[in-house]
């Protein structure tokens, strides 16, 4: 290969990921506002309806999606919290209930199968092992495999 083109191809390189690594930092901390503003309009909302005497509007979830890295300032990672019920269940095993409930704790609605979506692919990608409808995560894999 030319040395010369190497050599520009790494510049380019290095400053096209200089350049991505900035634009994260700068969505991060936009991500961060924008929670805290959703945050403090929810507050006055609140001081609002205890003063006329309303009712107290619940935020909604707009469902929109946030023009920043990682989705809305409010998005959960629900296949996480899958993961992690699983995860924190290792001893005896996870029931699908054990993860609905878990969701309802944090609350955060699910389609009722969406367990089983997450389910399948950790058993597509071997990071998830069921028995006796009970899920656990997969163990390690040994050296001698």
């Amino acid at each position: 290969m030319n040395p010369q083109l190497a050599k520009m191809l790494s510049e380019e390189l290095r400053t096209a990921e200089d350049e991505l690594a900035e634009a994260k930092k700068l969505a991060k901390e936009a991500n961060e506002r924008a929670t805290s503003l959703e945050r403090r309009v929810e507050r006055w909302k609140g001081a609002l309806a205890e003063a006329t005497g309303e009712e107290p509007v619940q935020p909604e979830a707009t469902g929109t999606a946030s023009l920043f890295v990682g989705g809305s300032a409010s998005e959960v990672n629900k296949a996480q919290i899958v993961r992690d019920v699983i995860l924190a269940n290792s001893e005896h095993g996870a029931t699908i209930k054990d993860i609905r409930e878990a969701f309802q704790k944090k609350g955060v609605t699910i389609h009722v199968n969406y367990p089983y979506a997450v389910i399948r692919r950790g058993k597509k990608n071997k990071t998830i092992r069921e028995k006796n409808e009970r899920y656990y995560p997969a163990e390690p894999k040994r050296a001698n495999e």
